[in-house]
């Protein structure tokens, strides 16, 4: 492939709704513990053509996924959420605030990937009208130093790591509309807020039911003994209490 130094080494695949069109995923490198970055590929078995769903040299994309109708990709690149117009072949920014050491968009910090075992950050609305994301501020956390030994000299990596007791990252879910490429942010109480609820460990969204489905997040007390289960309504972003535990 013109784009690569050779024929792509498929890591993962994923069929669109339309049967024709399918997500590559290639070259990846390890975040943490599994290589979740790398790059995205669209191929079109009708004409047999491969093209990159983003410019390889703007950097690793994670957790590309079609919307409902396969006209469109979201991704995560550099703690920023993006979505190509596949018709249009533009490329939008969904965010534009994610930096290191302090927004998060799309993905998680170390504590949610050791404590939760999440990863993926983006989700669809079944009417692909909507795409919800988590976005985390890690600037209250402070950095932890490690010399890496396995060489023949010590280097050092440094990161992001709140011991027990200290400051976790803050973390809320956004809800991006598409028509109108305005966010808005659900009031669930854990950013920059003083309440019970530290975490937000899962997301998603109801099935589509009667023409709507509605946006679902938990979220938990630091001891992770207090669990409540919210609905949103995309159009309000107003949450209704569903479950406790």
């Amino acid at each position: 492939h013109p784009d690569t130094d050779g024929p792509l080494r498929i890591e993962g695949y994923a069929y669109a709704s339309k049967d024709h069109l399918v997500l590559l995923y290639t070259d990846s490198e390890r975040v943490w513990r599994t290589n979740s970055k790398g790059y995205y590929y669209l191929l079109n078995l009708q004409d047999r053509s491969v093209r990159p769903i983003a410019d390889r040299d703007a950097g690793f994309q994670m957790f590309a996924k079609f919307d409902p109708s396969a006209s469109r990709v979201a991704f995560v690149r550099d703690r920023n959420v993006f979505i190509r117009d596949l018709n249009e072949d533009v490329e939008v920014a969904v965010t534009a605030d994610g930096a290191p050491g302090t927004i998060i968009n799309g993905t998680f910090d170390w504590v949610y990937e050791e404590e939760f075992g999440i990863r993926d950050g983006i989700a669809w609305s079944p009417d692909g009208n909507h795409l919800a994301f988590f976005q985390l501020d890690e600037s209250a956390t402070r950095n932890f130093h490690m010399a890496d030994l396995r060489g023949q000299y010590p280097s050092m990596t440094t990161f992001r790591y709140p011991k027990a007791g200290e400051a976790n990252s803050e973390v809320r879910i956004g809800l991006y509309d598409v028509a109108t490429a305005e966010t808005r942010w659900l009031d669930t109480g854990t950013w920059t807020a003083e309440t019970e609820w530290e975490y937000v460990p899962r997301m998603g969204w109801t099935t589509n039911a009667a023409g709507e489905s509605r946006v679902w997040v938990m979220r938990m007390n630091r001891d992770q003994n207090h669990l409540q289960l919210l609905w949103a309504d995309p159009a309000t972003g107003q949450l209704e209490l569903i479950l406790e535990e």
